[in-house]
């Protein structure tokens, strides 16, 4: 009996439009052809009779037909290192089936049965080989994709490498709290009820609000037609992967239409004050003492696509914020959703904590001692501790998902599983670094959480007494410190080339106006973590800015820096192992009872002989 699950019916009528293969438009011949297809489409002329709908009815679905024409629809299938097109694979595969069929038929011959598995011997490694190559390929694009700082790009191919997620609703809680949802259509009305009562509520605006917002001139300008180059410059600026309107055209087909598809478009007070130099060198202690040239400023707000951070240097200008705030919200109909609005009090160094008490139309906001805003952890005491163990937690469990799939899959190279793990997981360990102001207890954690990924992965156990230097050079990578300040020199380098007018720039270069440090005791500052680096990778200090103006010039010498810093951090290490030794060799004569009997090596107690004839175990095969 052969079973089967019929497909749902599309209703008759409907149309599907399919997704166009941009990719595809990478090629400079594609793009021609396209150019030369649009052409010949667009220069039909129209009747004069024909409205605007029309002409642009018209001009939607010739640039749409032409580019599904040219360019093709798109494939959307999951990613896999199997290539069922492969010419050799195929071969060996349809070998396999005969030599299987004739192996069943007769199975007490023992020449069909080596026979067989001979030829399955090949298949094997010719998957292995597959997949090893398509590991190396991906990881390399994930790190091509994280150096370009193409997040979309990054994610979609890491998650090639993960695989396929397992299929489901996840259950939801009901309204009140009490129940758990686990049926598919009790799970959607819940998420309709939640739409409801947060999208679809009464707001009223207040007319006076919008009468006291300042009325600008009629710019007459706006009602001239846009010219060619006008029109040219919008089309450039469109952003390229993003979804397509009702059109069903991506910007990229705009983009590369040509002139001929251009022509057819033708027809308060809070928060905290800074005050900055940006002309002057960011190391010069007296450049914020010529008092003509320095600027102030206030940072009240920090703004993000749709969530705000207010900032208040205490509780009373917080407070009066976020009642100045709440007003103009009401204004204008909004409502501030105070569940997922929080507030958080950071002291400053020697002053006591309390519980900030900020309240939103008498109702108070949750107090936090730490928040995630965009991807990174705040806490209140102003240090990356919960952020660098966050991190770790983070790429701990992104090498904890390819366990499987990577690390203890056979076939697969050392090296490409170094590429994997310096694209997949280190990436996700150092997420936001450039930012970070670490101390050295954070470095050792970071370095010890690598550490122990790489021993794992080059199959090295503590028995083999293997020192960390050795370990890093083996994998090919550099310790954590390093690439955390090549990481901030590059951030730096990129903030200096900013205009003055950013906000990045002017807190680089700016502090704040009133307070000063303490005498004793003082937390270690970003600008303190750039001069170590700086000195670290031999850049003087004084004039970095003019080295970092030119982009190429200035990442070449970090690499540089990198290198030689790497260098001394191994020798110096070596060197203090080697006087380790030495000390030990001197303080205490060794028990001559306590030998090896394979290497003849002396240990000082039972406990150690016992720990050294570990490593003459024969290892344990995967």
């Amino acid at each position: 009996m052969c079973l089967y699950i019929q497909p749902k019916r599309r209703p008759q009528g409907q149309k599907v439009t399919k997704r166009l293969n941009v990719e595809k438009l990478k090629s400079p011949d594609v793009i021609h052809e396209l150019q030369a297809a649009i052409n010949d489409k667009l220069s039909v002329p129209l009747t004069t009779s024909d409205t605007i709908e029309d002409q642009w009815a018209h001009l939607r679905d010739s640039t749409y037909s032409t580019a599904l024409e040219i360019i093709g629809p798109k494939n959307k299938k999951h990613q896999d290192w199997f290539d069922e097109n492969d010419s050799e694979i195929q071969p060996l595969l349809e070998e396999k089936r005969q030599l299987l069929r004739a192996h069943q038929s007769d199975p007490r011959c023992v020449a069909k049965k080596a026979a067989f598995t001979n030829i399955r011997s090949k298949v094997q490694a010719r998957l292995r080989s597959m997949q090893d190559a398509w590991l190396s390929a991906k990881a390399d694009e994930i790190q091509e994709h994280a150096d370009n700082h193409d997040v979309r790009k990054f994610y979609d191919a890491l998650r090639a490498v993960y695989g396929p997620q397992s299929s489901g609703s996840s259950p939801l809680l009901s309204s009140d709290g009490t129940t758990l949802l686990n049926d598919k259509k009790q799970i959607l009305y819940r998420w309709a009820e939640h739409f409801n009562s947060v999208l679809n509520r009464p707001s009223t605006i207040n007319d006076e609000a919008i009468n006291r917002l300042r009325q600008e001139p009629i710019n007459e300008e706006l009602d001239i037609p846009p010219s060619s180059e006008e029109v040219s410059k919008a089309i450039k600026q469109l952003s390229s992967g993003k979804a397509p309107g009702p059109d069903s055209i991506p910007a990229e087909v705009y983009i590369s239409g040509g002139p001929t598809l251009l022509d057819a478009f033708k027809d308060s007070h809070s928060g905290f004050d800074i005050k900055y130099r940006c002309d002057g060198k960011l190391f010069n202690i007296r450049r914020m003492q010529a008092v003509t040239r320095v600027k102030e400023t206030i940072i009240r707000d920090l703004l993000f696509a749709d969530d705000c951070a207010l900032n208040a240097p205490n509780e009373t200008e917080m407070q009066h914020q976020m009642d100045r705030f709440s007003t103009g919200c009401d204004n204008f109909g909004l409502t501030i959703s105070t569940k997922k609005t929080e507030a958080m009090y950071q002291p400053a160094p020697g002053d006591a904590y309390h519980e900030p008490c900020i309240t939103v139309k008498g109702q108070k906001l949750h107090a936090v001692e730490q928040f995630t805003y965009l991807g990174s952890n705040l806490s209140r005491t102003a240090n990356i501790d919960t952020e660098v163990n966050h991190r770790i937690s983070t790429a701990s469990s992104a090498f904890g998902r390819l366990r499987d799939n990577v690390w203890k899959r056979r076939g697969i190279t050392l090296e490409t599983k170094l590429k994997v793990y310096r694209a997949a997981v280190q990436t996700t360990l150092l997420y936001g670094c450039e930012t970070w102001t670490p101390y050295k207890r954070h470095e050792n954690q970071l370095n010890g959480f690598q550490l122990r990924c790489l021993r794992n992965l080059l199959n090295i156990r503590w028995q083999d007494r293997i020192p960390d230097t050795e370990v890093l050079k083996r994998a090919g990578l550099q310790t954590i410190t390093t690439i955390i300040r090549k990481t901030q020199l590059q951030w730096a380098g990129h903030v200096s080339r900013m205009p003055d007018g950013r906000i990045p720039k002017q807190l680089f270069y700016g502090e704040l106006s009133q307070g000063k440090r303490t005498a004793g005791g003082q937390k270690k500052r970003y600008k303190d973590c750039l001069k170590t680096s700086l000195k670290d990778f031999d850049i003087n200090p004084q004039s970095w800015e003019s080295r970092a103006a030119e982009r190429s010039a200035w990442r070449c010498a970090i690499s540089l820096g990198a290198d030689r810093a790497e260098d001394q951090r191994a020798t110096h290490a070596q060197r203090k192992r080697e006087r380790r030794k030495e000390r030990t060799a001197g303080a205490q004569p060794a028990n001559p009872a306590f030998t090896c009997p394979e290497c003849g090596r002396v240990c000082r107690a039972r406990i150690g002989l016992i720990s050294h004839l570990r490593t003459h175990r024969p290892p344990t095969p995967n």
